[in-house]
């Protein structure tokens, strides 16, 4: 991961209860991956990592396409796959 520069903010969106999610059951609904499409460098590495931590913690992230989970997968690689469910537009077909 690139080094960060002075002049960079990196925003790490976790917020007060990320830290029960490893503890408790939990699900995570994804609703795009703007952050990811938008960053570079040391921006894109933080926001990955985020991702990474959020996907680990949770029993099964939620993916409202198959577009969305394939750019999990790219962001946080394969070995996540199984913690992954797609269900498109929020509703099991």
């Amino acid at each position: 991961m690139p080094s960060l520069k002075s002049s960079d903010r990196v925003i790490i969106c976790i917020d007060s209860s990320s830290s029960r999610i490893a503890v408790a059951r939990s699900v995570v609904t994804l609703h795009g991956l703007h952050l990811l499409r938008r960053a570079h460098g040391a921006k894109l590495g933080a926001a990955r990592a985020n991702l990474r931590l959020i996907v680990a913690a949770a029993n099964r992230t939620i993916c409202v396409s198959e577009a969305e989970r394939s750019d999990v997968l790219d962001a946080i690689g394969a070995r996540s796959v199984g913690r992954l469910a797609g269900i498109h537009n929020g509703a099991d077909p």
